[in-house]
């Protein structure tokens, strides 16, 4: 509750904020921008597009994030993505996001021991697969379908409140359009 309000409870509104934390560290380490960088196994998350340029026939990637590992210690992001090469213009990926984010003590007042509702460790996780399509030598276009789980509360139950894990699906849809820059005449 913030100071002066009354103590209502406040919903948060932001659903699954985890799937806006750039999994992969090399896109992390340069500001966010995967979306502006060379296709790679990470693509599928960026852009769906991308994953038809890819120059190898497969491809795996991993990472882990401490997240917020300054504040806390058991808070966790892992992301494994992996893409397969069909034929020279297809492209079909899977990836899969975990968001952990460490034990947690509910209260349903302001004593901590004796408005105790118990300890909880929320996740979260997102499986997506992916399908990417050359139009062109310069246009692709990709589609990935994504199942989504939050689980923040497990099966808490206040008496008036009941909160349950939440589960979604969601599509998203890519275009990419790549081209060679010319400078004085020759190619960058």
């Amino acid at each position: 509750n913030v100071i002066g309000q009354d103590s209502t409870n406040h919903v948060i509104t932001t659903a699954v904020p985890f799937l806006a934390i750039t999994p992969d560290a090399r896109a992390a380490g340069m500001g966010d921008v995967g979306a502006a960088m060379s296709p790679d196994a990470n693509s599928s998350y960026w852009n769906a597009g991308k994953l038809a340029f890819i120059d190898k026939g497969y491809g795996v990637s991993g990472s882990y994030t401490p997240w917020l590992g300054k504040i806390i210690n058991d808070m966790n992001i892992f992301y494994l993505s992996g893409f397969y090469k069909i034929t020279r213009t297809q492209t079909i990926a899977a990836s899969m996001k975990y968001f952990d984010l460490g034990e947690i003590q509910f209260n349903n007042g302001p004593d901590p021991i004796a408005n105790n509702l118990g300890r909880f460790n929320p996740r979260e996780y997102a499986f997506d697969v992916t399908y990417s399509q050359k139009l062109t030598e310069q246009l692709g276009i990709g589609g990935s379908l994504r199942y989504i789980n939050s689980n923040l509360t497990g099966a808490l139950s206040t008496g008036a409140n009941d909160a349950r894990p939440g589960s979604s699906v969601a599509v998203d849809l890519g275009f990419f359009y790549t081209k060679e820059l010319l400078s004085n005449g020759s190619n960058l």
